[in-house]
């Protein structure tokens, strides 16, 4: 079946636009899963603690200390999209991904420096606000320092699409999209 380069443009358009445990572009997916790596690492219980969870949940029979960090968290370029570092800081790790994601698709597909772009519509949701209940909430001090509606604006799902929008210039439609799995 001839699809007149549809796969080279939804790549283009996805391009690097893509971090999953063991795998931070399109490209790296395939290759991961034919070889049958184990993109689930152990975690000692060091490092479980020190990512919240208590002693006592740790003990229990319940817990399995595993998962699948994606790395580059910490990389996010705050001034590129025109946040300071201590805004930075507080935003949700998701919200920062979607707009290095976003802005990569962009550039992939050759739109980046293209005034056009500004039709471009956003459809995009995430997971809970994790981020802002275990690392935020809990800190007295990050709280009072950025107050509690710039910590909503960058951890809120409803203010993701929106803000991702406005950072990029995209006048096209932008609706949150909040479905449990099919997110």
């Amino acid at each position: 079946m001839e699809l007149d380069g549809a796969y080279d443009t939804a790549i283009a358009i996805i391009g690097r636009a893509c971090r999953i445990p063991g795998a931070n572009e399109i490209h790296d997916v395939w290759p991961t899963i034919v070889s049958g790596t184990r993109s689930i690492r152990d975690f000692t219980i060091s490092e479980a603690e020190k990512a919240g969870l208590s002693r006592a949940d740790g003990e229990s029979a319940d817990w399995v200390y595993a998962g699948a960090p994606i790395g580059g968290i910490e990389c996010f370029d705050a001034a590129f999209f025109g946040y300071a570092p201590s805004d930075a800081a507080m935003m949700d790790p998701q919200h920062r991904l979607l707009l290095e994601h976003a802005w990569h698709a962009i550039e992939d597909a050759g739109y980046a420096s293209d005034p056009m772009r500004g039709r471009i519509g956003v459809f995009a949701g995430s997971g809970p606000p994790a981020y802002k209940s275990h690392n935020l909430l809990t800190n007295a001090e990050k709280l009072a320092e950025a107050g509690e509606l710039a910590i909503s604006i960058g951890n809120d799902k409803d203010a993701l699409c929106s803000t991702l929008s406005y950072k990029l210039g995209l006048e096209g439609p932008s609706v949150a999209v909040q479905t449990f799995c099919s997110t």
